[in-house]
């Protein structure tokens, strides 16, 4: 999975192996990975649902993993983060969006690596839709149509020509 942000559009895409979501950037992730202090920050995603007309909405929290200097705790101020009792920095967001199917999104995008790997669940809200076919079973179907419109002239040409009753001999 690969994330992308865009400084010009405002938009996180993330792009998976069947479907790429784009977010809307509000919380300015695209700033705060740019931040002085980025080694620090450690995420959690939340729980993300996608409705049957693929919008997809979810939270996420990202800390820093221990305190920051009086500098770079000015620079989290900043950037929205809130400061925890035992002087780490916190910011929590939701974030919403649509999915897409296997579409070129990332065009004029730079990728930016993340400090871990993250797993996120999406959930189905409503009736799923109705899953494509394998292409293979498409090519089978297509196969059996093609060889019934072959063979029905050689059956048609075998019952003009054969014995009035086939089984009565």
């Amino acid at each position: 999975m690969n994330i992308l942000l865009s400084p010009t559009t405002g938009k996180l895409i993330v792009l998976g192996e069947r479907y790429h979501y784009l977010f809307d950037d509000k919380a300015g992730l695209e700033k705060i990975m740019g931040a002085t202090f980025k080694k620090e920050l450690a995420g959690s995603f939340g729980k993300f649902t996608v409705d049957p007309d693929d919008t997809i909405s979810g939270s996420y929290r990202i800390q820093t993993r221990n305190a920051l200097s009086p500098e770079q705790g000015e620079e989290a101020r900043r950037l929205g983060f809130s400061q925890l009792p035992d002087g780490r920095f916190d910011i929590a967001a939701t974030i919403g969006g649509t999915r897409f199917e296997s579409v070129a999104l990332a065009k004029d995008m730079d990728a930016s690596a993340l400090n871990q790997n993250y797993v996120v669940t999406v959930d189905m809200i409503g009736d799923a839709r109705a899953m494509p076919e394998p292409s293979t079973r498409r090519a089978n179907e297509t196969a059996e149509n093609v060889l019934l419109i072959l063979a029905a002239p050689v059956l048609i040409v075998m019952l003009l020509f054969s014995s009035p009753c086939l089984i009565c001999r």
